[in-house]
């Protein structure tokens, strides 16, 4: 990939990412943010909800749409039925979406999603 595409790319998500505080923003002044659910995490690092406003963000929108449309379920499904879900699997997943708040994990998806817009821009897609 060339670097011309990287740094396209860059600049198209630095436009988002300009937007994005704009709009939280703009949401905050008019009081429209959305404070996070309460629920019981069951993830294993659950302890740092406390203090990391990111990761309780990640692991309540992660809550909130699994019990409205049963996300891990149909993922351990075959495609048309959820499947067996075991408490594992849901410490599992769990886990990894309050990950994904922390700085490491914003980090690795912030990366990834460049990789998919570079992919997109290469493919003529975006």
């Amino acid at each position: 990939m060339s670097d011309a595409i990287i740094r396209d790319v860059s600049a198209k998500l630095e436009g988002l990412t300009t937007k994005t505080r704009q709009l939280v923003e703009l949401l905050r002044q008019r009081h429209e943010v959305p404070e996070p659910l309460d629920h019981t995490p069951r993830g294993r690092r659950a302890h740092r909800l406390d203090h990391n406003h990111f990761e309780k963000l990640a692991a309540d929108h992660w809550s909130k749409e699994d019990r409205s449309f049963n996300i891990l379920g149909y993922l351990m499904g075959d495609g048309q039925e959820p499947g067996l879900v075991t408490e594992r699997d849901r410490v599992v997943i769990a886990t990894f979406t309050q990950w994904l708040g922390s700085n490491v994990g914003r980090i690795w998806a912030r990366e990834l999603i460049a990789k998919f817009d570079a992919a997109a821009v290469y493919k003529g897609q975006l």
